[in-house]
């Protein structure tokens, strides 16, 4: 047997295993037709699954042996509702059986940042903080305000649509701008129904000429990339020369951690003076 059959029939034996403990453990559907189950204790049967994801006995059965089986994200769905999985429950099924994750079960964004992050940004030596999908801030440290005080809730909004921005953002409309329409033209790939992104790309492209002749570009990009920016600060005299760190919390994947660690500047670049 190749090193290819044999992972995949691993896998089909994992996926059995998983489906035999989380039919044990289910719970009777409450909108399930009496008729269809035939236990009335603890855990479903086969036979159980096998009628509420209208597939045959035969077919499930062989299912959980770890046969080879063709199926759709539909039955896996089913499968998920059946068994009442918690969302990392369904991820493991997706991955298991279609080798790639299911479709979100929450909206997107909304995720809820735990609050044990906060103390976390504190700690960190730089300014640091966490957006949702659509680039609101959810948490922020206070070096990020002491660096930023009139940036507000949102720093997509922030860096097109206000006078600020562009005064302290140098090289702005290519260090600055152009990746950060890259981003959201990524995210939007990614989440097309999602409204907070399509406002956002609306209300930047229409208050913005500028923006607008960028977007043409056609740029996408997942995270801010690695190249050192520089900006002026209002609590400091001359530039200072940052690289932006992304992250991705796993309590909240649609999310981004932005940490901005300071760079060492050229002697000639720290002596400019701010406007």
């Amino acid at each position: 047997m190749c090193e290819q059959d044999h992972q995949a029939r691993a896998l089909r034996n994992e996926l059995g295993t998983l489906l035999r403990a989380w039919r044990k453990r289910a719970t009777r559907p409450q909108a399930a037709p009496a008729a269809l189950l035939r236990r009335r204790g603890p855990g479903l049967t086969q036979r159980d699954v096998a009628r509420l994801t209208r597939v045959s006995v035969t077919w499930y059965r062989e299912l959980e042996r770890g046969a080879p089986r063709d199926f759709g994200m539909d039955l896996l769905q089913d499968l998920a509702a059946v068994l009442d999985l918690s969302d990392t429950e369904r991820t493991v099924l997706f991955q298991l059986a279609l080798g790639h994750p299911p479709p979100l079960a929450t909206p997107v964004g909304d995720e809820p940042v735990s609050p044990l992050v906060q103390p976390v940004l504190e700690a960190l030596p730089y300014p640091a903080y966490i957006s949702n999908l659509w680039w609101d801030i959810v948490a922020a440290n206070s070096s990020h305000a002491h660096w930023f005080p009139s940036l507000g809730g949102n720093p997509m909004r922030w860096l097109f649509l206000t006078a600020e921005a562009r005064q302290q953002l140098i090289d702005w409309p290519t260090d600055w701008a152009l990746p950060a329409l890259a981003e959201i033209r990524y995210a939007l790939a990614l989440h097309p129904d999602c409204a907070e992104l399509q406002r956002l790309r609306d209300d930047i492209l229409r208050s913005s000429p500028e923006a607008s002749r960028l977007w043409a570009n056609n740029a996408a990009q997942a995270r801010p990339d690695q190249r050192v920016r520089r900006l002026r600060l209002p609590v400091r005299e001359g530039t200072t020369a940052v690289q932006a760190l992304a992250f991705a919390p796993l309590d909240a994947p649609s999310s981004r951690l932005i940490i901005l660690q300071e760079q060492t500047q050229p002697e000639g670049k720290r002596r400019e003076q701010k406007y």
